[in-house]
């Protein structure tokens, strides 16, 4: 497989986040575990890496610090607007504290700039003129290669197509809605996300059911496990280098995939 449109995200090597004692993130993996997958992704060829500040509160990226850091032939794709302290988990947008996070990443990330700075699902109230102009600021600065949008689907940020340089969305077999923008923002670069459904497109039809999980997908609406039921159930021979030619069939320019193991990175 040819793996330059393909990104490897490090949410799930962020491990547990808990909030009122549910855990809104992933299951333990081990820290050296996840330094393998990383590395194994670079010799394979990804050299994508996608994360946010607020995964395991900087635990992907001070990872990718690690094995990464000021290797630039690697880009990186952090994400803004939500953070963690003391316990507790806040949302913020604001542009005063954008400078601050940036250079909080930037410092995790063992780098001296961001080739993505992505506004994590922020809504259309959180997004400010006065918070573009920060983030135009600190890119005319260097800091910030590109500025983008990380959101679910693209339809209520018509009007910011021409602010960011890139989007990253929700894209896989049983959530298409993105496609019909795709023409639109030909000009621009965009990142397709759970590519899996979170993993759920590659279970057995009897796993899928939010009571057979203890991270964040427990929280998942009824509906979605029903049709990632009927879609497993209808294509047999499914599996995950499937549903990656399926995404890069369209015009992406990533494809966002996360594993926990590196066995998976086989794509089989």
């Amino acid at each position: 497989m040819n793996f330059n449109r393909i990104a490897l995200g490090t949410w799930q090597l962020a491990g547990p986040v808990y909030k009122d004692a549910s855990n809104i993130g992933w299951n333990f993996i081990e820290e050296d575990k996840a330094i393998n997958i990383i590395k194994s992704a670079i010799d394979m060829g990804i050299d994508f890496f996608d994360t946010a500040e607020a995964y395991g509160n900087g635990k992907s990226e001070a990872l990718l610090g690690k094995v990464i850091g000021n290797n630039y032939n690697v880009k990186v794709c952090s994400k803004y607007g939500f953070y963690e302290k003391d316990g507790t988990i806040y949302r913020d947008f604001t542009a005063e504290r954008l400078e601050t996070a940036l250079h909080q990443s930037l410092q995790r990330l063992n780098r001296d700039y961001l080739d993505y700075y992505l506004l994590h699902g922020a809504t259309l109230n959180e997004i400010t003129e006065e918070l573009i102009a920060e983030l135009l600021r600190l890119k005319k600065l260097g800091l910030i290669k590109k500025i983008g949008l990380s959101a679910t689907f693209l339809e209520p940020y018509q009007n910011y197509f021409d602010v960011f340089d890139c989007f990253e969305v929700v894209y896989n077999e049983i959530t298409t809605n993105n496609l019909q923008y795709l023409p639109q923002l030909s000009h621009k670069e965009i990142f397709a996300r759970s590519v899996f459904a979170s993993g759920l497109l590659l279970k057995t039809a009897e796993e899928l059911s939010p009571d057979k999980y203890t991270d964040w997908r427990s929280q998942l609406h009824p509906d979605i496990f029903e049709k990632a039921r009927n879609y497993v159930l209808q294509n047999i021979n499914n599996s995950s280098k499937t549903l990656i030619e399926k995404a890069l069939s369209h015009p992406f320019s990533r494809i966002i995939i996360g594993v926990n193991d590196i066995s998976q990175l086989s794509f089989g």
